[in-house]
């Protein structure tokens, strides 16, 4: 299908079905392919700045989303790859209209968009539908969307993003402990002890937190997360991790002795004298 001559006139349309959430129009116009041209970015040479056009029919698409989940989930599945990310915030947002089990659907999209340079506000909108999925039971859904915001962490280039996806992760972990209770702290205990595999393979120096009782995770102190985000994934994972512990033992999602014996069991120092007994055998 060509790009639309009459736009302005095609945004008028779906700005007033939006406007009164009218449905019955979905199916003609995604057999019509209205739904297949997503703008893309616009490079201005001379002004050296990349804008992001606003596409009134994925707009229209969070407006109904409620009513319709899910042949609005299914049209969102088929929209081309797009690096506009205006759509994908209006992707995510309709997935939060919808119910749970049908907007985890989008999860592998949400991932991948996730990695792209331009983030705009795509992070707090990932944070809404980690908190929509954890509030309707879904955690693995949700705790798999926790592991985008830490995967793309290392690709963060200023302090704001390294903010924003700091408070993100900080406001929409304690969503999870309901639904997952301990696991949310043995995920983490399980990242970081790869990450941390993975640094001592690369020749670097030994975690900070190694000297430390591992069940503390103290050296960050009061403002952990706010300190973290001068600093890696593996201090934003320790100060994580030290939150979901301190959390699920304050909200009783776990007894304080089955945390600690999850952190001890991955505790660096354990898992270096498992490897050394593995390496004797």
């Amino acid at each position: 299908m060509h790009k639309w001559s009459f736009e302005p006139a095609l945004g008028y349309f779906f700005e007033k079905i939006g406007e009164r959430h009218e449905t019955a129009w979905l199916l003609p116009l995604r057999n019509k392919g209205f739904f297949q041209i997503p703008p893309p970015p616009e490079y201005d040479e001379g002004k050296k700045v990349t804008t992001f056009p606003q596409w009134s029919a994925s707009r229209y698409l969070v407006q109904v989303a409620s009513l319709e989940p899910r042949l609005v989930m299914d049209i969102l599945l088929h929209i081309p790859v797009t690096e506009n990310v205006l759509v994908h915030e209006d992707c995510v947002e309709a997935a939060c209209q919808m119910p749970a089990a049908i907007a985890r659907e989008l999860i592998p999209q949400v991932s991948e968009w996730m990695s792209n340079s331009f983030q705009r506000f795509l992070p707090d909108k990932v944070g809404a539908l980690i908190e929509h999925l954890a509030l309707a039971g879904e955690g693995d859904a949700a705790l798999a969307l926790v592991d985008a915001f830490l995967a793309q962490y290392p690709n963060l280039h200023g302090m704001p993003e390294r903010w924003t996806y700091n408070e993100t992760l900080k406001n929409v972990l304690p969503k999870l402990f309901p639904v997952l209770g301990l696991r949310v702290v043995a995920h983490l205990c399980e990242v970081l002890a790869m990450d941390l595999a993975l640094s001592e393979g690369n020749g670097e120096s030994r975690y900070p937190f190694d000297d430390l009782s591992w069940h503390r995770i103290e050296a960050y102190g009061q403002y952990g997360l706010e300190l973290a985000g001068k600093s890696g994934r593996l201090e934003l994972l320790a100060s994580l991790l030290r939150l979901a512990a301190e959390q699920t033992v304050q909200h009783q999602y776990a007894k304080v002795h089955e945390v600690v014996a999850l952190l001890e069991q991955h505790h660096p120092r354990d898992a270096q004298r498992d490897r050394s007994k593995q390496a004797e055998k």
